[in-house]
């Protein structure tokens, strides 16, 4: 048997809790509270934002410390999703 038959038994999407995607973390299910996804969501949403504006300022900069203040946000944003994540 393939471990990709393997990973198939282990998890289905049927089960309750899980989804098709939960197959990614076949050793662990993938559980976090509410709050913990939408802050996730929110910094997402947060990070997209921030991206359009920073294409928006490097095309028309108006004021030359709007970039790095820009930058510097969305650094902290993905810092701050990725150790979310990771706990």
């Amino acid at each position: 048997m393939s471990k990709a038959q393997k990973m198939s038994l282990m998890i289905q999407p049927d089960q309750p809790g899980l989804n098709k995607y939960s197959v990614d973390l076949p050793n662990q299910v993938n559980f976090m509270d509410k709050k913990t996804k939408k802050r996730i969501d929110v910094l997402q949403q947060k990070i997209t934002k921030l991206q359009r504006l920073l294409a928006a300022e490097k095309e028309q900069p108006d004021d030359p410390a709007e970039i790095p203040r820009i930058e510097a946000e969305l650094a902290k944003a993905h810092a701050e999703m990725s150790s979310l994540k990771s706990d």
